[in-house]
């Protein structure tokens, strides 16, 4: 069971355009990862790493797709990174480690707010949060509705209320280990798929984030890989070569498709474009119409593995990449194939 990092795009967003921007940047600078922010002026927020003197700063740099203009380089704290992004608005959460003067170690999280093209970036509140484990970035938090936040600390899950800055949902031991985020989020950012699997078999348990109820648990195959569909209405599960698409309003089967074998292999992730078209972590694009693979998605012009995650983004059937290997730093919005 090994499944997708916690949100690897926001599919629920409007398509972006296609589009290929470039700006010349530090030579040694290098993207880790970007974030679609939606709206009239689509853009991109890329968080890079320009080392200095042994330092590896982080900075943030926001691109328009439209314009094609490019921010100056936004320099965080020492230690302080992205967390995610809400691409609705574009605020933003950061996190760093610090510790108060027992030397007890907690976890400094900052949102951000503004876009430099629009306006100043600014500091809107900070929260501090004590896990009983080390945060390592691999599991994303996100922001929720009602103005909310999800934050997974190691192995505790928690959801803190930005009004009042309390915990209003808390789970603890969650998470099986500290190097996989073992949790999908719905796109409507309602329900939380999470998965343990220390015992055979697999479980899948669904938490309702609204109501904070658990709808859902069931014993899955090994080796299970899951996604949620773009519109939210599917939970999409690899099972050797069957796709068993879940319904989100009765969890359970709507419909089952028989897929190739090579393209299935030994299992791996993978992300729904739409009904039709899915890829997986390969780079494979799959017509589950015609049952064929269309696609083999390389490299063309753009460093790095443009399927997967996390210095790349998907918003839909948009996929965001970028190429930091010269002078000349490249960011670009490529649609892949989608239903009429």
């Amino acid at each position: 069971m090994q499944p997708m990092a916690l949100n690897i795009g926001e599919p629920l967003l409007s398509s972006f355009p296609e589009a290929t921007v470039r700006y010349p940047g530090y030579r040694d600078e290098s993207v880790d990862r970007v974030y679609p922010i939606g709206g009239q002026n689509a853009s991109v927020l890329v968080q890079v790493t320009r080392p200095a003197k042994g330092i590896k700063n982080k900075a943030l740099r926001w691109v328009s797709l439209v314009s094609g203009e490019v921010s100056a380089p936004f320099l965080l704290a020492e230690g302080e990174q992205v967390a995610c992004v809400e691409p609705s608005s574009g605020r933003l959460l950061t996190h760093a480690a610090s510790q108060d003067q027992s030397g007890e170690k907690f976890y400094q999280w900052r949102i951000y707010a503004g876009n430099p093209a629009e306006s100043a970036v600014e500091l809107q509140s900070e929260i501090r949060q004590l896990f009983g484990y080390p945060y390592n970035g691999s599991a994303l938090p996100s922001f929720l509705p009602n103005n909310r936040l999800l934050l997974q600390g190691g192995r505790d899950l928690k959801v803190v209320d930005l009004d009042s800055g309390e915990v209003a949902f808390s789970l603890d031991y969650v998470f099986q280990t500290h190097s996989h985020c073992l949790a999908h989020l719905s796109p409507d950012r309602r329900y939380l798929a999470v998965y343990f699997t220390h015992d055979a078999p697999a479980k899948r348990l669904i938490l309702d984030l609204q109501s904070f109820d658990l709808v859902h648990c069931s014993s899955i195959p090994d080796r299970t890989f899951e996604a949620f569909s773009a519109d939210g209405k599917h939970l999409v599960s690899l099972q050797g070569t069957k796709l068993v698409w879940l319904s989100t309003q009765s969890w359970q089967p709507a419909r089952t498709d028989e897929i190739p074998g090579k393209w299935a292999g030994t299992g791996s992730p993978f992300h729904v474009l739409d009904e039709r078209y899915i890829i997986n972590s390969r780079g494979s694009l799959l017509d589950l119409q015609a049952n064929e693979i269309v696609t083999e998605l390389r490299s063309d012009g753009i460093a790095g593995n443009p399927s997967l995650a996390p210095s790349d983004a998907w918003v839909g059937n948009c996929l965001l990449r970028t190429d930091t290997s010269s002078a000349i730093k490249v960011v670009a919005c490529t649609q892949l194939p989608a239903s009429e």
